[in-house]
């Protein structure tokens, strides 16, 4: 989560380069290229990791078993385990690749990170605008 914060604040941030495209060299002299490889690597590592482990617990499911082995937990499939299960799929039109998955990944924490912020500032302001309700919410609390 912290990689996805960091990714957010340096992309939504203000930049010269934005305004004056032609100043797109700024972003080599102060280092900010850099900076947003550096996450993207972070990120990429961190996203190869999600998937290595949900490949490695379905090769342990695919994996006959022992009927003496406690491991009967049956684990729930989330959205991974379902983007691979369609990676695996042999007549898609458009294949899915290990970087796609890597951006619906990206894309479900960034969506719920971004929402989440969006939903707690607008309740502040709206708590703010009604001291009534905000002295309500602290009693409660």
């Amino acid at each position: 989560m912290a990689v996805v914060e960091r990714i957010t604040d340096a992309i939504g941030g203000f930049g010269l380069s934005d305004l004056f495209p032609s100043l797109k060299f700024i972003h080599v002299v102060t280092g900010y290229r850099a900076k947003l490889m550096e996450l993207h690597k972070r990120a990429d590592f961190v996203l190869e990791e999600i998937i290595h482990q949900h490949r490695a617990k379905a090769d342990r499911k695919c994996k006959p078993h022992n009927d003496d082995d406690d491991d009967d937990d049956e684990e729930i499939e989330d959205i991974v385990d379902i983007l691979l299960t369609i990676q695996r799929t042999e007549d898609l039109p458009l294949p899915l690749t290990t970087d796609g998955i890597k951006a619906v990944i990206l894309d479900v924490f960034a969506g719920g990170m971004d929402t989440s912020a969006s939903t707690t500032e607008w309740t502040m302001s709206k708590l703010v605008q009604n001291p009534n309700v905000l002295r309500l919410a602290q009693e409660e609390v």
